[in-house]
């Protein structure tokens, strides 16, 4: 039996109805898929090059047209599709890992591939997957030597500029965002918002004025819904943990764009 070609895999990734198309698009991407990337040898560049020219088009097609086609996936309430279509979107980022050091990407573009990922998972109500992913995230981008923190340190960022501060602050919102949508239910998941406002301050310090109001308001809003998660858990364990989380929240509204929500 023939392989199917790039163009009637695209289509099946765009129909109502794709079963199978994992496996399909899996065995159509192997010899990506198989590659190692620790060989160095002349012969494998250019192996790499080939396989490059060869299926850039499809991956990023996929890449494309797949964030907007889950979401659509998710309210026709199909999980075997949905779960299906996430593992090809997957499979696609790890293939575009792989041949990333053969492009000339704008920096961080794979971790903003990554990051849509993310924000796709949230728009299908997979919260716990996308928090999953963010931390996967924020552990690439963070030193090895930097134990106990979520985020990196802004002036060790490796020079990433404002690249690295708008991934990073998104990455922090958008946790937060799955913190407040429920995944946050014992006092470690709220001392661990508390801990990413924190570490994501003075990050939002460094974005130009536009993205700066657009991602604190985001970041307060759902801080907010966190605090009042967090007054609905009455009797309270931990009164210090309350205070300090209704205090912060408080704090982050008077200094946000919905200062007057206050």
């Amino acid at each position: 039996m023939d392989s199917p070609s790039e163009s009637s895999l695209i289509a099946k990734l765009q129909s109502s109805d794709s079963p199978g198309i994992y496996a399909l698009v899996s065995d159509y991407l192997r010899p990506l898929a198989d590659l190692k990337p620790t060989k160095k040898s002349n012969s494998d560049q250019t192996l790499i090059r080939s396989l490059v020219k060869r299926f850039l088009s499809f991956i990023n097609t996929s890449l494309s047209m797949l964030p907007k086609r889950l979401p659509e996936v998710s309210k026709s309430n199909d999980a075997v599709l949905l779960l299906e279509l996430l593992r090809v979107y997957r499979l696609c980022l790890d293939c575009l890992d792989t041949i990333a050091p053969q492009l000339v990407p704008k920096p961080f573009s794979v971790e903003f591939q990554r990051l849509r990922l993310m924000h796709c998972l949230e728009s299908c109500a997979l919260f716990a997957e996308a928090e999953v992913e963010g931390l996967r995230l924020l552990e690439k981008l963070r030193p090895a030597k930097r134990k106990g923190k979520l985020l990196p340190e802004i002036d060790k960022g490796g020079g990433g500029g404002k690249e690295l501060c708008s991934l990073v602050v998104d990455i922090a919102v958008s946790l937060v965002r799955c913190a407040s949508a429920g995944l946050a239910k014992e006092d470690d998941d709220f001392k661990k918002v508390l801990q990413l406002v924190e570490e994501v301050t003075p990050w939002l310090r460094e974005l130009d004025s536009d993205s700066n109001e657009k991602l604190h308001k985001m970041l307060v809003i759902h801080l907010g819904k966190c605090t009042l998660s967090l007054l609905g858990r009455m009797p309270f364990p931990d009164r210090e943990l309350v205070m300090l989380f209704c205090c912060t929240t408080l704090t982050g509204y008077v200094k946000s764009p919905v200062r007057d929500q206050v």
